[in-house]
């Protein structure tokens, strides 16, 4: 069956799946669903989390500072196992199934402020273990001589952390290019 018999799709996100490629294998475009109730208790994806980065930094330094900080204040000391290192686990699969062009983006929406997203932090500990990772948004993804550009900087893979609902409609100008790479996959 197809995604929308399983689940309902809002209708932004009706609109940039409709986009891709019927040949796009599922796992390039998604990774894990995330599921909601509408306001009739019907299933809905609301998100399909391509990116699947979400807490990729922020849960290590989270289990970091409850075993180090918070636990052993509380009498806990001891209770509580190293987290696994997420981000060593997202280098070793992206230079897995990047097949030799680990270029990386990460786009999602501003605005930002210290400690909206870890997506900075998650480039540059890319970028610290040789590959080459860049940040930015959507309408900074553009197409040159040479396939795709996030701020000035060449990209093979691009990782979307922003919600459907949180895009302008796929037809937008700004986003031209970010579209055309996704119909490219």
């Amino acid at each position: 069956p197809g995604l929308d018999e399983v689940c309902g799709l809002e209708p932004r996100a009706r609109e940039w799946l409709e986009i891709c490629p019927d040949t796009a294998e599922p796992q390039q475009l998604l990774i894990r669903l995330d599921l909601g109730l509408d306001g009739k208790g019907r299933d809905v994806l609301y998100e399909t989390n391509a990116t699947a980065l979400a807490g990729f930094n922020y849960h290590s330094q989270a289990v970091h500072l409850l075993k180090h900080i918070v636990f052993p204040r509380l009498g806990l000391a001891g209770r509580l196992e190293d987290s696994p290192n997420l981000l060593g686990f997202l280098h070793d699969w992206i230079l897995r199934a990047a097949g030799g062009r680990p270029r990386v983006g990460f786009v999602e929406e501003p605005p930002f402020t210290p400690g909206d997203t870890e997506m900075p932090q998650v480039a540059l500990y890319l970028r610290s273990r040789g590959l080459k990772a860049v940040w930015g948004t959507p309408q900074e993804v553009s197409r040159g001589r040479g396939g795709f550009f996030l701020r000035g900087q060449p990209v093979d893979w691009l990782y979307r952390d922003i919600a459907f609902k949180e895009l302008p409609s796929p037809d937008s100008p700004r986003l031209s290019a970010f579209r055309e790479m996704i119909k490219t996959w």
